[in-house]
């Protein structure tokens, strides 16, 4: 389980942060790293500078381009999900079924699936 390799261990941005985590788990379920050509950040700031000359302004946005979005009563697991603004959780997380998995600075966090607000499938 890729979840288990951020289990306790410390976030660090490029290695154990939100965006590898969901790169990591849908490099497991379908072989294809989402993530390959953005593998190269080490700080917020280099990440966002990234996402910036790819011409996203949020996270959401690279998703949105590389994922068909669908109704969140639709999510199952595997898929991924974000989550409300007032959850911790500002990446894209795993759908597990009643629970998305997602990593923040204090660590893994499982948040009950009714605050998710915009899923997408992956193939």
């Amino acid at each position: 389980n890729v979840w288990l390799a951020y289990l306790g261990q410390p976030f660090v941005w490029g290695q154990r942060d939100c965006a590898t985590f969901f790169g990591d788990a849908v490099k497991a379920m379908t072989g294809t790293d989402p993530l390959a050509d953005y593998r190269c950040y080490d700080s917020q700031i280099s990440a966002l500078r990234l996402l910036s000359i790819e011409g996203h302004e949020r996270m959401e946005d690279f998703v949105l381009q590389r994922f068909v979005e669908i109704p969140v009563a639709q999510l199952r697991c595997g898929d991924l999900a974000f989550t409300e603004k007032s959850t911790a959780l500002t990446c894209p997380c795993l759908v597990l079924r009643e629970h998305l998995l997602g990593v923040t600075e204090q660590g893994t966090a499982l948040v009950p699936r009714i605050f998710a607000v915009r899923g997408y499938r992956v193939p």
